[in-house]
């Protein structure tokens, strides 16, 4: 009797220690980053504010742009290494399954999941152009990953969601290079090689990875998904269906926003344009595409 009221007690201290582990993970870590996001947004635009003569000419738009840059760098940046690491650790079945423990997944989906909350916030508050745009983006990004941490039992979908995340791979140097291009040194030898960096780096990262998913999806996730089950359709339905708009949005912007405007630095600059000096704020066609680069 004594044995079995033991083992019951082991048993239950068990589950609550892996409970604990399993919030922290998920809660613990989405609440602690929207206050870390939170924090290095207002202390870059104090700091920035301070100390930065070109931001203080800035619009208010363009402000929250600049803070916002920074902290999708720091995002992009932790995201891809963290993931990156996470492949070698991990292993799969011949259905995409994972075969080790995903705490480590499932932490850096919650970081990344603070982050779109707290820049679905930036956005909305500070009206960035396109917003609605960008508000619909968010969303439709983070639905697969809130599935995944929080209605449970979706691990059939770490595979395909740690390969998205890894798109954010091209945002530093693209945002190094909108940064050098707000503050006038676009003509330096530093922007040009940021700008090629960049338009490479989005390239492969949100046009060939996109479509590597996609395909990974029709050919070893979609033909063994059991849709009669009602948590399996849950957890399959939305991110399929999320995962495709996404890939139509990276490659839509590749096409549409980002060729352009390396196309446009090959042409010939206006007289007046060459006769602009640094450090003097301008409408930057970067500002209005939160995210593409200018080149004119």
């Amino acid at each position: 009797m004594i044995q079995t009221k033991k083992f019951r007690a082991k048993a239950l201290f068990s589950i609550l220690v892996a409970m604990d582990e399993a919030f922290w993970l998920t809660y613990g870590v989405l609440a602690g980053c929207v206050v870390a996001f939170a924090a290095i947004f207002y202390g870059s635009y104090f700091l920035s504010d301070k100390y930065i003569a070109t931001f203080r000419a800035f619009p208010e738009v363009e402000r929250g742009e600049w803070c916002s840059r920074i902290n999708s760098t720091i995002h992009s940046t932790v995201i891809c290494t963290g993931l990156l690491y996470s492949f070698t650790q991990q292993e799969w079945d011949a259905n995409m399954m994972p075969i080790h423990s995903l705490d480590l997944a499932t932490g850096l989906f919650s970081f990344s999941i603070a982050y779109f909350l707290f820049d679905l916030y930036v956005v909305i508050a500070w009206k960035i152009d396109h917003w609605k745009v960008f508000v619909a983006h968010h969303i439709i990004a983070a639905i697969p990953y809130l599935l995944f941490n929080f209605y449970g039992g979706c691990t059939m979908n770490a595979y395909l969601l740690s390969l998205y995340l890894l798109v954010e791979i091209c945002i530093p140097p693209m945002n190094l290079a909108t940064i050098l291009d707000l503050v006038g040194y676009k003509d330096t030898v530093a922007y040009v090689g940021l700008f090629y960096v960049a338009y490479v780096a989005w390239f492969f990262a949100r046009v060939c990875l996109p479509l590597y998913t996609v395909y990974v999806m029709w050919v070893d996730f979609i033909p063994h998904a059991d849709l009669t089950s009602f948590h399996v359709l849950v957890c399959t339905v939305p991110p399929i269906v999320c995962g495709h708009v996404i890939s139509l949005f990276c490659i839509g912007c590749f096409v549409f926003m980002i060729t352009p405007d390396v196309l446009a630095r090959w042409r010939p600059a206006p007289l007046d344009e060459k006769k602009k000096t640094p450090l003097v704020p301008r409408d930057h066609a970067s500002a209005r595409n939160y995210g593409a680069l200018e080149a004119v």
